[in-house]
């Protein structure tokens, strides 16, 4: 599933490498044949100034009814070149199990309910609405 899967997680910009304050995020290749459990078994890391904040954490969590989960590490990039280096060098195996070994979650935020999920519920009915609109204004 997730080798298939393209995340570009510049969902506030991007400061480095591309400076691009306009830059969006996107997961690209979830596909029909994805299972319930796996889509379930999704969480978002986070990590640097913005998982700092639980404001962004729940807002995240709540928009994406997705569990949005901090990295421990105050260096999270330096962390992320010495797991490559760990796999590359051989003392791992895979990315996955050296990041496994090497690093680990703070905290999870899980999606709310109540005013804030309905807020966000209406807010993608809405842009389900301005989708449809589009595309019938613009075939």
């Amino acid at each position: 599933m997730a080798r298939e899967w393209h995340i570009v997680p510049d969902i506030l910009g991007n400061r480095s490498p591309l400076a691009d304050p306009q830059m969006s995020g996107a997961i690209v290749g979830i596909a029909p044949r994805e299972t319930v459990e796996q889509l379930v078994s999704f969480y978002v890391v986070i990590s640097g100034g913005l998982a700092r904040s639980l404001v962004i954490r729940r807002i995240l969590a709540d928009a994406s009814d997705t569990p949005i989960a901090r990295a421990s590490s105050p260096e999270p990039v330096l962390l992320g070149a010495a797991i490559a280096a760990s796999v590359a060098c051989g003392a791992y195996p895979d990315m996955r199990i050296a990041a496994a070994a090497m690093s680990e979650i703070a905290d999870v935020e899980l999606p709310g309910e109540g005013a804030g999920r309905a807020l966000h519920d209406n807010r993608y009915r809405t842009f389900l609405e301005l989708q449809h609109t589009i595309q019938k204004a613009h075939p």
